[in-house]
């Protein structure tokens, strides 16, 4: 089984066969809804989530250049280590890809680690933290837990879930609890399928 990824056009392919992703799931439901948001404001939101999505990884593998950060980005690691220093989440590997080959989808979780002795797979948010973030991070993560799960044996499994809001000036940590996101996001993908009839 080969999973291959196009970052140009975002997409994923399972053995040549293009195949949805956790987000474009979700947003083919209009679960995550943007569309009041102006373009060029959308866009730098996009711009900041991935350059600190960046910084968090180079910084987890050890690559990070931290006197050439640009000064707003050194804030967001600031509070990315102040997470993991007063909640001792411990970085196992970040930005890697998940399949499910059952249901035929893809994503990529931002980061894998150990809170409280278990295995949590973690995404990073750098958007308000709200009601409504919350709900939509506790379906998305379920979206990779269960590619993540696939075929494990309950050992290895996620057992975890969290999503961390992080700011210039602060970090919010959500624990994903509600068992019924993996409802969601099974009916997410059904409902996308039916809509779209496939990719």
């Amino acid at each position: 089984m080969n999973i291959d990824f196009n970052p140009e056009t975002h997409e994923y392919f399972i053995d040549g066969v293009k195949v949805w992703s956790v987000t474009q799931i979700l947003d083919a439901n209009g679960i995550s809804d943007f569309s009041f948001v102006k373009p060029e404001i959308l866009e730098a939101a996009r711009d900041l989530g991935n350059n600190v999505h960046s910084t968090v990884k180079l910084f987890s593998n050890n690559d990070l250049d931290e006197d050439s950060l640009d000064p707003v980005l050194a804030l967001y690691l600031e509070q990315w280590k102040r997470f993991l220093k007063e909640t001792k989440f411990e970085v196992i590997d970040t930005e890697q890809i998940v399949s499910h080959i059952k249901f035929l989808y893809c994503g990529r979780y931002d980061v894998r680690g150990i809170f409280k002795d278990k295995l949590t797979l973690l995404d990073i948010k750098t958007g308000s933290h709200t009601k409504e973030t919350v709900k939509y991070t506790g379906v998305q993560t379920a979206g990779y837990a269960m590619a993540y799960n696939e075929k494990k044996k309950a050992k290895d499994m996620a057992k975890q879930r969290m999503g961390v809001w992080l700011t210039e000036d602060s970090y919010k940590m959500e624990l994903c609890t509600n068992k019924a996101d993996f409802t969601v996001f099974r009916a997410a993908l059904t409902m996308a399928n039916f809509k779209n009839g496939g990719l």
